[in-house]
Formats: C-alpha cells, structure tokens, sequence
C-alpha cells in the first residue's frame, strides 16, 4: 500500500513540478521526504503446488454401494456413488453435518455400519485430515519431514518447504509455535512428496490465506487423478468439480 502511494505521489511530481500546480508538487516531495520507507517482506513466499501422480490402468476407481457411516448409530442415510478415472467430486455442506466421519468411513478408518467401499486395485491414495496432529511437536518441519523421508536431503527438504510458503525461520520452528495455516502448508508439503492417483483432502482450506488456497486450487485442478474434496467453501469449490455431493441432504441428525 504504501508502494502504490509513493508511485502515485511521484507520478504527480513528474507531471506537474513545473506547472501551474507546482505548489502542491512540492508539498508532494516534501512528503515523500518524511516519509519512513517500508522494506519489502522479503521473506513472505507465495504458495504454490504440485501432487505428483503414478499412473493406474483402471478406469473404475472407486465404487461406493449403501454404505453407511456413524458411531454406533448412524448419522447419514446409506450413500451409494461411483468414480471413474480421473473425476473430480466435492462433498458440501456445512460444518458438523458428517463429511469427515464419511470420508474416514469410505477409508475403512472408521468401521462402516453397513455397505462397503471399493477403491481400484492400483488406487494410490493419499490423505489429507484437517486435524493438525502431530507425533511430536516440538519438532520443526524439517525435522518432521525428515522423520518420515529419512535419505531425503535436508537442502532439498528445505526447497519443498519454501514451495509450500514455508520460510527459512518457520522451517526451523516446533510445529506446536507455528500457526494453522503454516501447519497446513506443511501437510501439504508432505503429502507432494509420494506419488498418487487418488487425492481425498479433508477441508485443506481450513487456516489459509487466499494466496495459498488459490495455489492449492490450481494444483488440484491439474492433479490427472481423482480427487475427494470435503469443504463448505464455496468460493474455492466453485465451478471446476464434476460432481457434488451435498452430504448436509443426506444427515439424519434431529
């Protein structure tokens, strides 16, 4: 902001420090003279994405028949749908009505109470739960990442980061210091380091800036395989899924 006012101020001196409104060009100066100059942030890296996908020869990638989700009771009526290779399907609808417990449930995290869920048999799935759970932490992205990608170069963990909008002093921070949004790039992070063809992000959205949600929507959009989207954000969701499922339709709460 305060960029676009110097370059306005300095636009009307050039203009007009020798005419009739000469005065108020000077006063311009003068301004600009007194003015406290603003370094760029230079360490404020923008986001961007890209999940790494491993070629499956099937086209029926997961089919879904009555199945149905809760704890001991179940909290939706039976759902049945099926995915082919490469789709894209969103399920909406708004916090608390039951996505997660029927995405956790399609995963077999979570015993079904009846139905069954049946992904391809060369389905690459990778994960996403909006909880910010970590084994440990106090420790820091890099150590984390390494934890888990141990012949990984530290230098090469550290460029991953940065992609993510990670920078040099959040890399080395405990996880439990950083914030929502610098924990969800760091998931993110991590799930760009294993090859898939089937991505199932619950709400990734949650915590982020708008830089970085508009990073993550181009990397999904390009992203060859499926893709399971649970959020309640419509203005990410908007226009490039090609199914949806309103899960709020299908809960039996009272």
């Amino acid at each position: 902001k305060q960029q676009e006012v110097i370059d306005k101020a300095e636009h009307f001196i050039r203009k007009n420090k020798a005419g009739s409104k000469s005065t108020m060009a000077k006063s311009r100066e003068k301004m600009l003279a007194r003015m406290t100059r603003i370094d760029p942030p230079e360490d404020n890296l923008k986001a961007s994405f890209n999940f790494p996908y491993e070629n499956t020869g099937s086209t029926n990638a997961l089919r879904v028949e009555n199945i149905q989700a809760g704890y001991g009771k179940p909290l939706l009526a039976p759902v049945t749908f099926s995915m082919t290779g490469g789709e894209k399907l969103l399920f909406s609808g708004f916090n608390g009505v039951g996505k997660s417990t029927l995405i956790k449930t399609i995963l077999g995290k979570i015993p079904a109470l009846s139905g069954t869920s049946t992904f391809s048999p060369s389905a690459k799935i990778s994960y996403f739960d909006q909880d910010l759970i970590w084994d440990d932490p106090t420790k820091t992205p890099l150590q984390t990442i390494q934890d888990q990608f141990p012949t990984m170069l530290p230098k090469t963990i550290r460029q991953r980061l940065a992609k993510a909008g990670i920078n040099a002093a959040n890399a080395q921070k405990p996880m439990n210091l950083l914030s929502g949004g610098e924990q969800t790039k760091v998931k993110l992070a991590l799930l760009e380091l294993t090859p898939s063809n089937f991505l199932i992000l619950d709400e990734p959205t949650n915590h982020l800036d708008d830089e970085t949600k508009e990073g993550l929507k181009r990397a999904l959009q390009n992203f060859p395989g499926n893709l399971i989207l649970v959020s309640h954000e419509q203005s990410f969701t908007n226009g490039w899924l090609d199914k949806v499922l309103n899960v709020e339709k299908l809960s039996l709460k009272k």
